[in-house]
C-alpha cells in the first residue's frame, strides 16, 4: 500500500491487487495514521484492486463515519475490477460512501 499526501488535509491510499485478512492490518494502520495526523479527506484508490474481502469493508465504513464526524470524507476512487464493482453494487456501498472515477 502506498500513501500519497496531497496538501495539508488530503491523502490517497493506493490499494494492492488484493485486500484480505493478510494485508488488512496495513490498511487499518494507514487509515488510523492519517486520521491521527488530522487528515480530513482520504481517498482509497482501487485502480489495481481486483479483489476485496467483504469483511474488510467494515473498517472502511467505520473510517468514513469518523471522518464525516470531523467534517471530512472518505471516497473510493477508480474501481476498475468488475468483481469489486459488483460487490460494491450488491452491497449498495454507494449509498454510504462516495464512489468516483477520477482517471481519464
Amino acid at each position: 500500500m502506498e500513501i500519497k499526501e496531497i496538501g495539508a488535509h488530503t491523502a490517497v491510499i493506493n490499494l494492492p491487487d488484493t485486500v484480505d485478512i493478510e494485508n488488512y492490518p496495513v490498511l487499518t494502520q494507514s487509515l488510523n495514521t492519517l486520521y491521527e495526523k488530522g487528515f480530513t479527506v482520504i481517498q482509497l484508490d482501487f485502480t489495481s484492486t481486483k479483489y476485496i474481502r467483504k469483511s474488510c469493508l467494515g473498517k472502511i465504513i467505520m473510517y468514513h463515519k469518523k471522518l464525516k464526524k470531523r467534517g471530512g470524507k472518505l471516497t473510493i476512487i477508480n474501481v476498475k475490477s468488475p468483481t469489486v464493482r459488483h460487490l460494491f453494487d450488491m452491497l449498495e456501498l454507494c449509498k454510504i460512501i462516495n464512489i468516483e472515477e477520477t482517471d481519464a
